[in-house]
């Protein structure tokens, strides 16, 4: 039997993004607007995970250096 739990949706599902899209009228505008909000936040998590590594890696380095000395 399955179970009656709701199911959760997820926002890189294709058809989600579509129908978001199609929600509103597409102009030349907004589709340039959309455009560079993606960018934006592809961006902002390159950054994000970047930082994180660079983060981890000085971490590792000064455990070393501790650990060396």
């Amino acid at each position: 039997m399955k179970s009656s739990k709701p199911q959760k949706v997820n926002p890189r599902n294709s058809e989600f993004v579509v129908a978001s899209f199609s929600a509103r009228p597409q102009t030349l505008e907004t589709l340039k607007a959309d455009a560079k909000n993606y960018g934006q936040t592809l961006s902002s998590r390159i950054r994000l995970i970047l930082e994180q590594e660079a983060k981890e890696i000085l971490k590792r380095r000064q455990t070393a250096a501790t650990l060396a000395a």
